[in-house]
């Protein structure tokens, strides 16, 4: 690891102690030079975030570096995952997949708050998929599905 790599990765410990684990935002500006490890120790620590970037103009007539102007820097956004399924019980239910097709065919009924999903079932010959993150917790779709 470059002495950069750890400067980055020490600052970003830092900031997952006091980010919020379930409503946070972590918003980190970079240049071209290291962009990809800033990438790649985010995924690293912040496994469970969504993780977006875009870039952002930061200067209209351009910086020279080099034989190029340059007039954007990335920015990259490290949201919580702040939709869990106690927060909208409605929108924990089952999605259907022809995996022939590739293709989702369908939405089932929302699961009754109470109950767990049965995992690797099939529903008439279609796979079943949950909202279920990486790490084995319960969210919630982003749709809420009426039937």
């Amino acid at each position: 690891m470059n002495n950069i790599s750890f400067m980055m990765k020490k600052r970003l410990n830092n900031a997952k102690r006091v980010l919020n684990p379930s409503t946070g935002v972590l918003i980190v500006t970079i240049d071209e030079h290291e962009v990809h490890h800033l990438r790649v120790l985010l995924a690293q620590l912040f496994p469970e975030f969504y993780i977006q970037m875009i870039t952002a103009v930061i200067n209209p007539k351009g910086v020279t570096q080099g034989r190029f102007s340059r007039v954007e820097e990335y920015v990259i956004y490290c949201f919580a995952p702040n939709a869990s399924r106690a927060d909208r019980k409605n929108m924990f239910y089952p999605v259907y997949i022809d995996e022939n097709l590739h293709a989702i065919v369908g939405v089932g009924e929302a699961l009754p708050f109470e109950e767990l999903p049965v995992l690797g079932e099939k529903f008439n010959n279609l796979a079943v998929a949950w909202p279920i993150r990486n790490d084995g917790s319960l969210g919630r779709w982003a749709l809420e599905m009426k039937l």
